[in-house]
C-alpha cells in the first residue's frame, strides 16, 4: 500500500502595523522573527498530518 501526503503551502504577506523608519539590520531581525514563526507553524501542521496518518494506519491495521 502506498500513501501520499498532500501539503498546501500559502504565501504569507507581512504588513507592518505602522510605518516606522528602521535600519536594515532591524528589518532583517523582523524577517528572521517572521521566518521562525512560519517554520514553527508549518512544523506543527506537518506533525499533525503525520500523527493523523499514523492513527489512520493503526486503525486500518486493527480492522484488517
Amino acid at each position: 500500500m502506498t500513501s501520499y501526503v498532500e501539503i498546501a503551502v500559502k504565501k504569507l504577506r507581512i504588513i507592518p502595523r505602522q510605518k516606522v523608519k528602521i535600519t536594515k539590520s532591524q528589518r532583517g531581525s523582523h524577517y528572521m522573527k517572521a521566518g521562525v514563526e512560519y517554520v514553527r507553524h508549518v512544523s506543527s501542521l506537518v506533525k499533525t498530518g503525520i500523527n493523523s496518518m499514523k492513527s489512520a494506519t493503526l486503525s486500518l491495521a486493527s480492522e484488517g
